[in-house]
């Protein structure tokens, strides 16, 4: 081993610095969403100019649609149908449709017969653990609604290793 010294440190000023000013805020709602303005300005308030005949009535109903779009909410989708077109040439023009749904509660591993029959041991006994402990973060597919309690397929969301 060969011994090196220690090089001393230097300790360095930093330089001062400035104390940040406070700056009142005010919080208001715009539109239906709340924005943060600064307590010194005004909020400007857009004045629309006075608008005769067709054009003043046509003017209101554009401004409805706007509000309308905005109040719209999204709901997340647990189950639903996958619609997809295979890989290949004679595939190319048939249409596939699949019914899927999320995961929740534990599934048997017994009714995973399909899914560990086509898929490679390595990737479908973990996957088939994973849904007889818990069952989240995996999505079920299987041809028809009505066939949900034995899933063909099984992807996991959630990669275990």
């Amino acid at each position: 081993m060969s011994a090196e010294t220690p090089k001393p440190v230097v300790a360095t000023e930093a330089a001062p610095v400035a104390p940040v000013e406070f700056t009142p805020v005010a919080v208001e709602e715009v539109a239906g969403e709340k924005a943060i303005v600064p307590a010194e300005e005004a909020p400007k308030v857009e004045e629309t100019p006075k608008i005769e005949g067709e054009a003043a009535a046509a003017a209101p109903v554009e401004e409805k649609k706007e509000e309308k779009a905005e109040e719209k909410v999204v709901e997340p989708i647990y189950s639903g149908v996958l619609g997809y077109k295979a890989p290949g040439l004679k595939n190319a023009f048939r249409f596939s449709k699949k019914f899927f749904w999320f995961g929740e509660e534990p599934v048997a591993t017994s009714s995973l017969a399909e899914y560990l029959r086509g898929e490679k041991p390595e990737i479908a006994h973990p996957t088939a653990a994973w849904s007889s402990q818990t069952g989240k973060g995996l999505i079920y597919f299987v041809k028809h609604a009505d066939k949900k309690d034995s899933p063909a397929g099984v992807l996991n969301l959630v990669r275990t290793h």
